[in-house]
């Protein structure tokens, strides 16, 4: 998908796929933890395993709920769900979009506007780990590149709309 074929508005949805796969293996583990509390030798590792996994059981469970995760891309801005959070920012707000790479897996991130900036402490591990003042937590079935640069047109043509409210 090319950044022209992402028409604004929008609302991109995360992979429901992956965390079904994701909510099969934690509730393969719970019930591995569940077997295993039933040897008296190790009911306690076995209750740990099964509270653990039951627990990631149950966060997983969200993104696959219809507003679970998301994302919206507007004329003026963006908002994302990402579990029990939703975050919008307005395209004034952010100067730029970029990509990063953690481990496997490239992410969109973005600096914003001196006035949005934090200016604590988490601020400060952020403009330790390369200046950047959000991320997205998915690239919601696109390609990073593709929504880096689709994001940052879009901020770019908002920008030169509105100049004169800047």
């Amino acid at each position: 998908m090319k950044s022209e074929e992402i028409v604004i508005p929008v609302t991109l949805r995360q992979s429901k796929g992956k965390f079904a796969f994701l909510l099969a293996v934690t509730l393969m583990f719970t019930a591995a933890g569940v077997m295993m509390a039933t040897v008296p030798q190790s009911l306690a590792a076995g209750l740990g395993v099964a509270i653990f996994f039951g627990l990631c059981s149950a966060v997983l469970v969200v993104p696959l709920t219809p507003n679970g995760g998301y994302l919206k891309l507007e004329e003026d801005g963006f908002t994302f769900r990402s579990l029990f959070r939703v975050q919008t920012f307005r395209w004034a707000d952010i100067v730029s979009f970029s990509l990063i790479r953690m481990r496997w897996q490239r992410f969109v991130v973005w600096r914003a506007t001196d006035e949005r900036r934090g200016k604590g402490a988490m601020q400060k591990l952020n403009d330790a780990f390369g200046g950047y003042d959000g991320m997205l937590p998915d690239t919601y079935g696109t390609k990073a590149k593709v929504l880096a640069e689709c994001m940052q047109k879009a901020r770019d043509e908002w920008v030169a709309r509105n100049q004169n409210q800047l």
